[in-house]
């Protein structure tokens, strides 16, 4: 309005309101009615009104931020939860930082009490933060949400995990079903690794489904869930004569590099492929790649109810999302 600043008694006075009919609507502190919430959106927008939020969350003793932490923003995995947590965030006037834990953790710890963080979406291990971190977050009353706790269950913690069992039960049936029972995993963890169940996952549900024990590789290169990583196991199931008609890898970019490498060789319409994570360019890749995955953006929305709950006062809980089988053309009948 050529300079001058718009308040919220304007906004009020524009639709007709009173100013905490204004202020309930955008703090969304209690309902209003639809014909009263259409007025003010109205003279929102004629009067090009932008709400203070530092002003709004130091009244609340709040800033209105939340912060997530992954360890590699370059997979595309993350993307799709980011935007589902954006989403559910912005709906709740919240702002969102994101930190790459790469640069460490003490300093990702100490910008985010700095700035006075009322959350943190943990989308990595939370070792990688580390203990101290944590603590220190915790005792500056950071409400902290956590992912990736391979099973381990906190009773301090929000925590939302994938139920991978689902998925991977639905998969070997599907496989079954087509003929296949020589089914390899192609693994960057081991069995019993601390960070990681899915080899793990795939031996007892084969076991269980097939009655005899699973076959498996694990990369004994640290080369972690790369494209490299699975055309590496690819090459080795072959050079090892490793009977298999199906193999599944740890993510989608290992898958990836599998069916890269059965393209070269001429196995690609002999070995079946599922990865896991269900990307969003598994469709574009040829063959197209099926996959274990879930809906990641409801997966972010589903942390921000979390994180949401935990400020609240809600008692810490572990609550899991269903997997299943996004199948496409990787996954062929044994001729």
């Amino acid at each position: 309005m050529n300079g001058i600043k718009v308040t919220r008694e304007m906004v009020a006075q524009r639709a007709g309101v009173c100013k905490q009919t204004v202020s309930c609507y955008l703090n969304k502190t209690r309902g209003v009615s639809k014909e009263s919430a259409d007025k003010i959106e109205a003279a929102i927008g004629e009067l090009n009104y932008v709400p203070n939020m530092v002003a709004r969350g130091l009244s609340q003793k709040k800033t209105m931020s939340l912060a997530i932490i992954c360890d590699d923003l370059g997979n595309p995995n993350y993307s799709e939860i980011i935007s589902g947590v954006e989403r559910a965030a912005k709906a709740k006037n919240y702002s969102v930082l994101i930190f790459d834990i790469a640069m460490d953790g003490d300093s990702v710890a100490k910008q985010i009490i700095a700035r006075r963080v009322d959350g943190v979406i943990l989308l990595t291990f939370k070792e990688k933060l580390g203990e101290k971190n944590i603590c220190d977050l915790d005792n500056h009353d950071v409400k902290l949400v956590i992912t990736h706790s391979a099973g381990e269950i906190s009773d301090k913690y929000m925590q939302l995990e994938p139920d991978y069992t689902s998925g991977m039960e639905e998969t070997l049936l599907a496989l079954r079903e087509r003929g296949h029972k020589d089914i390899v995993m192609l693994s960057c963890f081991g069995l019993d690794d601390k960070y990681d169940r899915r080899l793990k996952i795939f031996a007892d549900c084969y076991q269980k489904i097939f009655g005899r024990s699973a076959k498996y590789l694990i990369d004994d290169a640290n080369g972690g869930a790369s494209l490299e990583t699975g055309r590496r196991l690819a090459e080795r199931l072959c050079n090892e004569n490793l009977a298999a008609s199906a193999i599944l890898t740890t993510n989608d970019l290992m898958a990836i590099g599998a069916v890269k490498y059965f393209n070269q060789t001429g196995l690609i319409d002999r070995i079946s492929v599922v990865g896991f994570d269900d990307m969003a360019f598994n469709e574009y890749i040829s063959p197209s790649l099926s996959s274990i995955g879930y809906d990641k953006i409801e997966y972010g929305k589903k942390l921000v109810e979390l994180f949401l709950a935990s400020s609240g006062g809600a008692e810490a809980r572990t609550e899991y999302v269903k997997t299943k089988l996004f199948m496409r053309e990787s996954i062929r009948r044994v001729k």
